[in-house]
């Protein structure tokens, strides 16, 4: 396994230990996911969390629980370091 895959899989199992917990912290977040995202919608909500899926469906983890949004409610989308 090569360095760069092992990362991978250190992150993915941080996402998933993050996903069985009923509430989470944006820093938490942060540590799993590296980054936080804020995504606006056209209906003017704004949410901050990380996208961990990416597709027709958005799956965005926040620190209440995982939200699905589709792609054409999204009107952007800003990464925070």
């Amino acid at each position: 396994m090569s360095e760069s895959e092992l990362i991978s899989e250190i992150q993915r199992e941080k996402i998933q230990k993050l996903l069985q917990k009923s509430t989470r912290t944006l820093e938490e977040i942060k540590e799993a996911c590296e980054r936080i995202d804020v995504v606006k919608l056209y209906s003017g909500k704004v949410i901050e969390g990380a996208i961990i899926e990416q597709g027709e469906k958005y799956k965005i983890m926040t620190t209440t629980g995982v939200i699905n949004v589709s792609r054409k409610e999204v009107r952007t989308v800003t990464v925070v370091r």
